[in-house]
């Protein structure tokens, strides 16, 4: 699991594959979401500075925990990063947690 120390800033890597094969995705976003899993922190699309495209079907979550309006606090958080391929939408999901030290 991916470990963020409070008030610092980390990046995720999630890759997307169909069929095992890595795969570039259309329309993607980023969300981030509280433990209790239905509550939105923050969203991003490749167009912020936030979210990027780093390879082939790999994309890069740079998260600031101390960042304006979005302020993490200690506790586990879940990325889901979405898009389209082929008029599909294809979800993958990563937990990450902030800690403090």
């Amino acid at each position: 699991m991916i470990v963020i120390i409070q008030g610092s800033t980390g990046t995720i890597d999630v890759v997307t594959s169909i069929d095992g094969t890595a795969t570039d995705l259309a329309d993607v976003t980023a969300k981030i979401y509280a433990s209790d899993k239905t509550t939105t922190e923050g969203t991003f699309t490749v167009s912020d500075t936030e979210l990027s495209k780093i390879d082939t079907g790999t994309y890069q979550l740079i998260v600031d925990t101390s960042s304006s309006g979005l302020d993490l606090g200690t506790g586990r958080y879940y990325i889901e990063l979405s898009g389209t391929y082929n008029t599909k939408t294809y979800l993958d999901r990563a937990a990450f947690e902030v800690r403090f030290v």
